[in-house]
């Protein structure tokens, strides 16, 4: 407690009967108290951002790029990486946490002079009204990112996509300083920003191709995505005819996956002695069976067209692909298409 408050409540003890001194006390009293609760905050950096949407404004724009809430005349603003908010699903309790430095990562809290819309914050050329009236630059503290997917289920066959990535972020321990005053908060809610996951084609229209060398490697691609199937060629068996021929996927003789690359692939490059990476790669699950069902089944009907030439016909039940603890299904049976040979 206060040394001076602690004086005067001693003092007050002797002075009881004396309504005009109380008055002085009182009043007293009522300064100090008030002078106690002033410690430097800077109480709107309270501001509870938690039920804003969070925006961005120049993507693929290096060095520019930012991410922003707003509730009425006041914003947040985050500046730091794009790829900060890649589509990548962080593990559970585990968030993606960058440092503040006031430099690459920043926060940057403000108030306008009225309500403000994107295009406040967005625009190239800062508009006339509303303005800026406070403007704190955090000096420390945490960014702090939990990534998730959000899917939709299809009923029908079964299948899921994944159409975008949340990205709940919230401020911890964060630190503003404006010369005067300055004030930490354990944790400040900033919004969730959502970004468009690419969905994967429907590649069940697109031919199947092969590569002269390898009979067992098939494949479909368009633009920079293929989906790609690898197969013991014993399923392509031609002295069976019109009767499924089944392989399970085991991640080595039989195994399935969908990619996507930094620019446009097909049968000549998929084919070459120097096929490129994948800058995004999802596998298919291998094989299992609980309780009769069965899961990451390769299947192949095989029918004569006459002339010595044979087609098959090949679908994948119940296959799901999975890239790090995100996966996505391809549905209950799902027709890759005809392979004719």
């Amino acid at each position: 407690m206060n040394i001076e408050l602690l004086n005067i409540i001693f003092l007050s003890t002797f002075v009881s009967n004396s309504t005009k001194m109380k008055s002085v006390l009182s009043l007293i009293l009522v300064l100090l108290f008030l002078n106690s609760c002033d410690d430097g905050n800077i109480s709107v950096i309270s501001f509870d951002f938690s039920n804003a949407k969070a925006q961005s404004c120049n993507m693929g724009s290096s060095g520019k790029f930012f991410v922003f809430s707003k509730q009425d005349q006041r914003t947040f603003i985050i500046q730091t990486n794009e790829l900060n908010f890649a589509n990548e699903v962080t593990p559970v309790d585990t968030p993606k946490v960058i440092l503040i430095n006031g430099t690459t990562d920043k926060v940057i809290y403000r108030e306008y002079s009225d309500k403000i819309t994107d295009g406040t914050i967005c625009t190239a050329i800062p508009p006339v009204s509303p303005i800026v009236t406070k403007e704190l630059l955090a000096v420390g503290g945490a960014i702090v990112i939990t990534t998730t997917a959000v899917t939709s289920e299809n009923a029908t066959d079964g299948s899921s996509r994944i159409t975008s990535y949340n990205h709940e972020i919230y401020f911890q321990n964060i630190r503003f300083d404006n010369g005067d005053t300055t004030q930490t908060n354990d944790k400040i809610a900033f919004g969730t920003y959502n970004t468009a996951a690419i969905t994967p084609l429907d590649f069940s229209s697109l031919n199947i191709k092969s590569c002269a060398t390898s009979a067992n490697y098939l494949f479909k691609t368009s633009g920079n995505q293929a989906l790609n199937l690898t197969v013991d060629p014993a399923i392509f068996d031609t002295s069976i005819l019109g009767t499924p021929k089944t392989k399970l996927i085991d991640g080595t003789t039989n195994k399935l996956n969908y990619s996507r690359y930094t620019s446009n692939v097909n049968q000549d490059i998929l084919c070459s002695a120097s096929i490129p990476l994948p800058s995004e790669i999802w596998n298919a699950n291998n094989a299992t069976d609980n309780n009769g069902v069965k899961t990451g089944v390769i299947e192949v009907i095989t029918n004569s067209i006459g002339n010595g030439i044979f087609q098959h016909t090949i679908r994948l039940k119940n296959v799901t692909l999975t890239k790090g603890n995100v996966s996505f299904r391809l549905g209950t049976d799902y027709l890759l298409g005809d392979y004719t040979r």
